[in-house]
Order: C-alpha cells, then sequence, then structure tokens
C-alpha cells in the first residue's frame, strides 16, 4: 500500500485550511474524465476548504483516497465526505 499524505496548502485562520482535492488530485476533473466535468468534491477547484482544527491525517476509513470503500465508481466517503483526510481530533466541516 502507498503512503498517503495530507497537502495543506493554506492556514487561514486558526480553524480554517485549504486541502489539495484527494479525489482528483488537484486536476479539476472528474475521475475517469478527461476535461470539463468538474470534480465532485471540489467542484473543480482542484483544492477544498475544510473549517476544523490541524494537524490531519488520512481518512481512516477510505485510507486518504476520498472514495468511499467498496465501491468500483466514486461514491464520496461517509467519514471524510470525499476530502480524504480527518482532523487528528475534533470536527471537521467541508466548506468547499
Amino acid at each position: 500500500m502507498s503512503r498517503v499524505t495530507v497537502t495543506v496548502l493554506e492556514t487561514i485562520g486558526p480553524d480554517r485550511v485549504v486541502l489539495e482535492c484527494a479525489l482528483c488530485k488537484g486536476s479539476v476533473n472528474k475521475p475517469g474524465y478527461k476535461s470539463h466535468v468538474a470534480c465532485d468534491v471540489c467542484v473543480g477547484k482542484g483544492v477544498v476548504l475544510v473549517e476544523a482544527r490541524p494537524p490531519f491525517v488520512p481518512c481512516r476509513l477510505c485510507g486518504g483516497t476520498g472514495n468511499k470503500p467498496g465501491y468500483k465508481s466514486y461514491v464520496p466517503c461517509d467519514a471524510c465526505q470525499g476530502v480524504g483526510a480527518q482532523p487528528l481530533s475534533g470536527p471537521m466541516e467541508l466548506i468547499r
């Protein structure tokens, strides 16, 4: 299994951070599409804004992929909402 890292691109205050989108890996396109179909998680931005306190770890359920385990087509992970990361402690809200 490859090692997954959480990429924090920017910190906006103590509780808001910008993370690289785990699903499209910053490409802005929905996986499986070459172009012009926006990623479901980041809505075509390549990044996601979350409200949570760092530090972050790869999602324990999906392993950092953002995909719900057991599904062949993309379905957002229930634990991380498709972000691929979770705060080490406390809640997280996906703002987009």
